[in-house]
């Protein structure tokens, strides 16, 4: 009996032994808890929040009970630069809210089903108001129908509340320098209601923005301006088959500074150069020209919309201004033939698939250092398909005579030389293409074989000293029963 319960005494040691010594030397623990502490979001008194870029935050929950909410416009020392989607969703106690000038972005829903609140102060200021914001509010439903407005001066059209007449035409307040998303369009859930009635828009001459499905489902409208202050047009804030849209000439159509659509026959495009002055690339405006080989962007640029050149199979490279903020989800998705990408120090969000299925794509020059690389606000999974194919150059660089010098260089090389950098590159190539086939947990254990590789002398280190230790403990566990049959 007793040599029953040394023995299994012996076996509990060497797994305790095991078990401390994997969770030591094991890399894959390390990995996975930072890239938890990365995602997590971060409470700060009542808010909670998630990094953006730069030192900026944006809230994503509220627990407080306060009927008054005034929205910090600093948690933690971070500028609170955004409210996300369904933030303050169905808190039902707040009455009012003020919300700080350094909030550039509202997400839909946020406020909505707060059944108690009549009071929204929002000071004039850079806003991009998302779907339903205040839907369901005390303040929404005592609106008259009609035209409702919010913030200061009336700055903002929030939407078109009630039945429209029929050839209804609509005059914007001067002013008003946003339209919020959906404002004439009934969107919740799956269910969108047509705005049919709607005939003719006039849109005031300060006008900035216009939000996302702000004018989709007016199918009959006919007559519409675009002042040339417009700088963003919301995804599908119009549709294709609108009869403003049909009157338009064929070729580039811009609305203000955004170059909206490419109106036509897009399959012989070969070279596009986008007029100066323009700062948006709408979505889908370059999609599936295979002929495409380059595009010409203007240093005004600041955003370059979702699947703006998805499917351009024929782009070689992509050269972004240093004007540029913003590139949105898969805007160079399934570049076949896209090699080189060259990225500005002034960019702070690549979205999710930006560059994903670019089988080609073997090196990405970053003009900035790592770690301003790392407050740029990516998806984990492409921040890890990108990372290896980065090299990083100094801010103050002249960018576009380092890339006619990288490109001079390049044709320059001999035949050798390009063979050893082609099967270097298919063989990094191979590597991250097998990273954008996974999942994220799979790059986890990808990124966990890699330490393990680049580090095989200190885990043989590991291996030897664990081995040692469950050697040992088995020795002592032997001496222990031998000693105790001779008693």
């Amino acid at each position: 009996m007793k040599i029953s319960v040394l023995r299994r005494s012996g076996i509990f040691l060497l797994s305790l032994l095991t078990a401390v010594t994997i969770n030591l030397f094991d890399p894959t623990a390390a990995v996975i808890t930072q890239k938890v502490v990365a995602v997590s979001p971060v409470m700060s008194g009542d808010y909670e929040y998630n990094e953006l870029y730069y030192g900026t935050v944006e809230i994503t929950g509220y627990s407080g009970k306060d009927k008054e909410v005034v929205i910090p416009s600093e948690l933690d020392g971070k500028i609170v630069a955004g409210i996300a989607e369904k933030a303050f969703y169905c808190h039902e106690d707040i009455t009012s809210v003020t919300i700080p000038e350094s909030v550039k972005s509202i997400g839909d829903y946020a406020f909505c089903q707060c059944t108690n609140l009549d009071t929204i102060i929002i000071p004039e200021g850079e806003q991009d108001i998302g779907e339903w914001v205040f839907e369901n509010t005390k303040w929404f439903k005592d609106q008259p129908n009609g035209c409702l407005y919010l913030g200061e001066n009336d700055h903002i059209f929030y939407s078109y509340k009630g039945i429209m007449p029929e050839n209804t035409r609509i005059k914007i307040k001067d002013g008003t320098t946003h339209i919020a998303g959906t404002a004439f369009t009934f969107v919740y859930g799956d269910m969108v209601k047509s705005y049919e009635e709607l005939v003719s828009v006039e849109l005031p001459s300060g006008l900035k923005t216009i939000g996302r499905r702000a004018f989709q489902e007016c199918v009959n409208l006919a007559d519409i301006n675009f002042p040339d202050s417009i700088t963003k047009i919301g995804d599908m804030a119009f549709s294709s088959n609108q009869p403003w849209l049909e009157k338009h000439d064929e070729g580039s159509v811009y609305l203000g500074k955004v170059l909206f659509l490419y109106k036509g026959d897009k399959s012989k495009l070969t070279n596009y150069e986008i007029k100066s002055g323009i700062t948006s690339i709408w979505c889908e405006v370059f999609r599936g020209c295979e002929e495409l080989k380059t595009v010409t962007i203007p240093d005004s640029l600041i955003e370059i919309g979702e699947r703006a050149f998805f499917e351009c199979s024929s782009l070689t490279s992509a050269e972004i201004p240093s004007s540029v903020v913003n590139i949105e989800y898969g805007a160079f998705q399934e570049c076949k033939a896209l090699t080189k990408v060259i990225l500005p120090h002034s960019i702070k969000n690549i979205g999710k698939r930006a560059f994903d299925m670019c089988d080609s794509l073997k090196e990405v020059t970053y003009y900035g250092t790592e770690d301003s690389f790392n407050k740029i606000v990516m998806d984990e999974y492409d921040r890890d398909s990108i990372t290896p194919l980065l090299k990083f150059l100094s801010e103050s660089a002249n960018e576009s005579s380092v890339y006619s010098q990288s490109q001079e260089d390049e044709n320059t090389n001999n035949d050798e030389s390009e063979k050893t950098s082609e099967n270097a590159s298919k063989n990094e190539s191979k590597v991250t293409h097998e990273q954008i086939s996974r999942n994220e947990s799979e790059t986890i254990s990808e990124q966990t074989s890699s330490i393990e590789e680049n580090d095989s002398f200190s885990d043989s280190a590991f291996l030897l000293l664990a081995a040692a230790v469950l050697v040992v403990g088995m020795i002592i566990s032997v001496v222990i029963i031998v000693r105790k049959k001779q008693k």
